[in-house]
């Protein structure tokens, strides 16, 4: 097992010990963003772009993530047909002894974008969700991450085209292109 798999199931379990409700967000090498909902401890969703559930097990168990943060709150959707949480943690690569130190890196608590970040992306996200753009946005309210939002709001898009149209009049606006 990779010392960054090892360290993501070691958080895992930790938080399903807890019994922890939220969300579990990791960026993977190919910088996709991957999600693991929580609920009470319990593993309910496994997103990575347009994968989920089972192919996301498989997916992540061969590529460990670069960095993993978790974010206590609701749980957007619960998938139904997972493995047992048990499972899916042996899967990801079993239940080994103390982590090694390797690239993942758990995110310390951070300040909140600011509201005009957060607006530029309202704005943007309502050229592709319409209205429903201000609710999105306002889901993710306490979001400490540019990329990390940008990576959850692309998750309501339809297509590869549309999250990298979206991302680029986000980033063009930003840095000052409009």
């Amino acid at each position: 097992m990779s010392a960054g798999n090892q360290a993501l199931v070691e958080a895992l379990q930790k938080l399903c010990a807890e019994g922890a409700t939220g969300t579990l967000f990791l960026t993977l090498p190919d910088r996709r963003q991957a999600r693991i909902g929580l609920l009470r401890g319990r593993m309910v969703h496994l997103t990575l772009f347009t994968l989920r559930g089972e192919l996301v097990i498989r997916a992540l168990a061969n590529r460990p993530p670069l960095s993993f943060s978790f974010h206590p709150g609701n749980v957007s959707e619960e998938q139904g047909e997972l493995p047992d949480t048990a499972v899916i943690l042996q899967r990801l690569g079993g239940s080994g002894g103390g982590a090694e130190p390797g690239p993942v890196q758990v995110e310390a608590s951070a300040p909140a974008l600011p509201e005009s970040v957060m607006r530029v992306v309202t704005q943007e996200l309502a050229h592709f969700v319409g209205p429903m753009a201000s609710i999105l946005v306002a889901e993710q309210a306490g979001a400490t991450s540019l990329e990390r939002l940008l990576a959850k709001l692309s998750l309501d898009l339809d297509n590869r085209d549309e999250i990298e149209a979206f991302r680029h009049k986000v980033l063009d606006r930003l840095k000052g292109g409009h």
